[in-house]
């Protein structure tokens, strides 16, 4: 179980500073997301940046909420005990929202902002919703964006350890356009080689 999908506090989501940006971590941040046949690119675009936390190099993953409050997701570079690391305060409805190709309508749903980076290389939109049991108000808070940006398709991919993700994503969310669950080829969207994701 990853530290947000813990049980929360019944404390509101607060305003927090966002970690200090690094530069100095750039070429590094290049180096990990390239080495893993994700874009630097995209993820650049989309607000990611470099930071450190106890001299631990991390990638800042920004969230979007219904409420404009900072939350984000930090993932390691190297080797660390905590993976990811968050703010200690209740993420709400908070999720990684990504803008990919433009002119396409299609979104991405995953559990993780690694797996969500993958397709946005591919799809117009993705989504991660941080973990396999995301709170309920996240399933308004994508349903709501997905009519604002007139979504044509919804493709649910979901981790091969957590085949039932597709299922609580679907059931959740409800929606009128076509959806379908497509399986990665290797344990998941990230880890699937770059030449295999459009397949």
């Amino acid at each position: 179980m990853y530290t947000h999908e813990r049980p929360q506090p019944k404390s509101k989501l607060i305003a927090i500073p966002p970690p200090p940006f690094f530069p100095e971590y750039n070429s590094l941040m290049n180096a990990y997301l390239t080495t893993r046949e994700l874009s630097y690119p995209i993820a650049i675009s989309n607000g990611w940046y470099p930071t450190s936390d106890s001299n631990i190099p991390r990638i800042v993953i920004p969230c979007t909420n219904s409420k404009n409050s900072c939350y984000y997701q930090a993932r390691a570079m190297i080797d660390s005990n905590l993976r990811y690391k968050s703010p200690n305060t209740s993420r709400e409805d908070s999720i990684v929202w990504l803008w990919g190709q433009p002119g396409d309508n299609r979104c991405v749903i995953t559990e993780g902002p690694m797996d969500a980076l993958a397709a946005a290389e591919i799809c117009g939109y993705a989504i991660a919703v941080m973990g396999s049991k995301p709170p309920s108000e996240v399933f308004i808070f994508i349903k709501n964006l997905l009519n604002l940006i007139g979504c044509c398709e919804l493709i649910i991919v979901p981790d091969l350890d957590n085949l039932e993700f597709g299922a609580l994503i679907m059931s959740q969310l409800a929606v009128d356009i076509p959806v379908k669950i497509v399986l990665p080829l290797a344990k998941d969207l990230a880890a699937t080689k770059r030449k295999d994701r459009k397949v």
